[in-house]
């Protein structure tokens, strides 16, 4: 008996999605680890838990809770903020940056860019998709296209919910999403026609009945990139209900719709380590810690008693209790004494919560309200001080930018596809025919990214400008030009400040445009000098009428005496 395609694809799912969570089995762990001490709202791990139940039980302190939080506030608000343009595009061939035309067609691009994602739900998914990079790791962030609403919508998915695989490089080319969905839910994602008998069924009774369904994306092998249809892309996109093993969906994508950031990788292992993780050790001692400190306060506030056995059932240890001894006994109710000091605890307390925060890097993002009460700062100073602490975060921030790369392209593809995206010009079309690798990409403006930047490249033509100035001073000092600054070109050093901060195309004149200006000062100022001239000699035109006329005309005849005296000694020579 032949097998179908749908079997042969149910075989190559469920085969591959039990060694897929058999491979996770540690790593669940590891993430239960973080979900109980640091996001108790993530602990739903393996997907057990009922609704409702009990969350965050195991923490005894709220310095990793809070410093996962904070660190994510941090990148996302000095990052990634919808408040002021944190990207911009250039072309990868830096002289195809300077015309005109291409500029202004990336300037453009840019603008349609912030405002698709301005009007989707990017940037508050892209708080979640970066606190579970912090916290629980390899978290997927998935778009997709509202035809309806001519918008894209951004799912922050839980990594609990996902199982993956990568490729020879190393990128994630296989994942499977195991969630639940209603029926009702599954009968507008897939059409009615498209479910099971079951399904059917409850979505008339039941809407809001769950089922487990999973949703794999993996590498077509047999591909061909000249056929359009859904079921050819190069990523397969399979929708397989476990109940009963029924296909809902078979399509494709012509890239890899879900964007996992890893934070850091061991090399071996396809999930990522994260600061959470590689705090756990202070983060469980912390709060084992805090649990013990917490018992020993609650002890020295509310001590034991000894009380006498005749007293048994009848003491009263509430405020303001009477208990009535008998006349002439010695025995008396007494609080078992503890010392309610606790400094050792308390230091090692300190020393686990600050090491928490260094993990987390909790005072880069708070550094400018700790520069507050120590004395003013000049806007260089704190320039300096951001710069200094960006640059320890370089290399984490690195495979997060890698993804919103990803994110963007996926985001412009989408955009261009539904017509919503001016075309390039008609010159890049010519240098594309010539140069096959030519590309736009992003490039980070964000204060971070900006502060690293200026820590080593920016920051350079700064100095090197501070410097040089009293040098400059002393030759203009002693009457000198300042002839040192012809050894460096200004107009190169402006733009390249120009670029490195962000300046529109619209406002950066040409270098032929400048030419002409400069040629036109030029002009203005020989025009202005000829006229000058002009009018001095009309002045001294003026005092010498004036004067022949106070002479009685003697001053006119004297010149033109003289004037014939020389023409007769020129002749006779």
């Amino acid at each position: 008996m032949a097998v179908t395609q749908d079997q042969a694809l149910i075989k190559l799912i469920t085969g591959r999605q039990q060694k897929l969570e058999s491979d996770k089995t540690n790593f669940n762990d590891r993430m239960q680890d973080v979900a109980d001490y640091v996001c108790p709202h993530r602990d739903d791990i393996r997907g057990t838990l009922q609704k409702g139940e009990k969350k965050g039980t195991k923490i005894f302190d709220g310095t990793a809770v809070g410093a996962a939080v904070l660190a994510t506030d941090g990148i996302h608000g000095y990052h990634v903020s919808p408040a002021f343009p944190w990207f911009k595009y250039q072309m990868n061939r830096k002289q195809v940056n300077t015309i005109p035309a291409v500029r202004e067609w990336l300037d453009e691009i840019e603008f349609n860019m912030y405002m698709v994602l301005n009007r989707s739900n990017f940037y508050s998914e892209m708080w979640s998709y970066i606190y579970d990079g912090l916290t629980i790791g390899s978290p997927p962030i998935y778009p997709e296209e509202d035809i309806a609403e001519e918008r894209i919508i951004f799912e922050s998915v839980h990594p609990g919910e996902i199982f993956i695989s990568d490729n020879k490089y190393g990128e994630v080319d296989v994942l499977h999403r195991k969630r639940k969905l209603t029926t009702r839910k599954m009968v507008q994602m897939f059409g009615e026609g498209n479910c099971t008998p079951a399904v059917k069924q409850s979505y008339k009774d039941q809407p809001f009945q769950e089922y487990e369904i999973i949703h794999a994306v993996f590498p077509r092998e047999e591909y061909d990139g000249r056929m359009q249809d859904a079921g050819n892309k190069r990523w397969a996109s399979i929708w397989l209900m476990t109940a009963g093993n029924h296909i809902c969906r078979i399509s494709g994508f012509d890239r890899f719709p879900y964007h996992i950031w890893r934070y850091m990788r061991s090399g071996k292992e396809v999930y990522a380590w994260t600061p959470s993780l590689l705090a756990m050790a202070d983060i469980k001692g912390l709060n084992l810690l805090n649990k013990s400190l917490l018992g020993a306060a609650q002890l020295a506030i509310d001590p034991a008693y000894n009380v006498p056995a005749y007293l048994m059932g009848k003491v009263e240890l509430k405020p303001r209790g009477i208990n009535y001894m008998r006349d002439g006994t010695t025995d008396k109710i007494t609080p078992i004494n503890t010392s309610g000091s606790f400094p050792i605890g308390i230091d090692r307390e300190q020393s686990k919560q600050q090491a928490i925060k260094e993990r987390f890097h909790v005072d880069t993002f708070l550094m400018l309200a700790n520069l507050e009460g120590k004395g003013q700062r000049t806007a260089y100073e704190v320039s300096e001080l951001m710069a200094e602490k960006a640059a320890v975060l370089g290399a984490e921030l690195g495979p997060l930018n890698t993804q919103l790369d990803q994110i963007l392209d996926h985001v412009y593809s989408i955009e261009l596809e539904a017509g919503r995206m001016p075309p390039p010009p008609d010159i890049l079309y010519e240098m594309a025919a010539q140069d096959p690798h030519l590309r736009f990409d992003p490039v980070y403006m964000g204060p971070l990214a900006q502060a690293q930047r200026e820590r080593f490249s920016k920051d350079g033509i700064r100095k090197f400008f501070t410097e040089i100035a009293p040098l400059v001073q002393v030759q203009i000092s002693t009457g000198q030009p300042p002839e040192i600054l012809d050894n460096f070109d200004m107009d190169e050093a402006g733009r390249y400040l120009a670029d490195s901060n962000r300046v529109p195309a619209s406002m950066i004149r040409t270098k032929e445009m400048v030419a002409s200006i400069r040629q036109g000062r030029i002009q203005a100022m020989q025009e202005e000098k000829q006229a000058a001239g002009a009018m001095q000699m009309i002045e001294g035109m003026k005092t010498a009428t004036e004067a022949d006329k106070n002479t009685g005309g003697k001053l006119g005849q004297n010149v033109i005496d003289m004037m014939r005296t020389a023409g007769g000694s020129n002749a006779a020579a």
